[in-house]
């Protein structure tokens, strides 16, 4: 697919509070979703339609009640000429 993929790592996590924070350009100005997840604890779909001009913070916060591990996961679908970038994963 033309600008699809899928970025992960596996994690393991202690019981705790966590931020996830990165960096997200975009380009092409269609309708894009990107599935952003944390193992079990934690998933968000990423939506818009709009071109970022340069790269723009996205932090989510979550909780982990009990010691997990898991795969951090971003995924796009693409197969339309336009895509999300990512950065600075943390």
């Amino acid at each position: 697919n033309q600008f699809s993929g899928t970025c992960q790592t596996n994690i393991a996590l202690p019981a705790g509070n966590y931020t996830l924070s990165f960096l997200l350009g975009k380009n092409g100005g269609s309708t894009e979703l990107m599935e952003v997840s944390v193992g079990s604890v934690f998933s968000n779909t990423i939506t818009d339609s709009l071109g970022y001009p340069a790269f723009v913070p996205r932090t989510f916060n979550f909780s982990v009640l009990a010691p997990t591990t898991g795969t951090i996961l971003f995924e796009h679908a693409g197969n339309n000429n336009a895509g999300y970038i990512i950065d600075n994963v943390s």
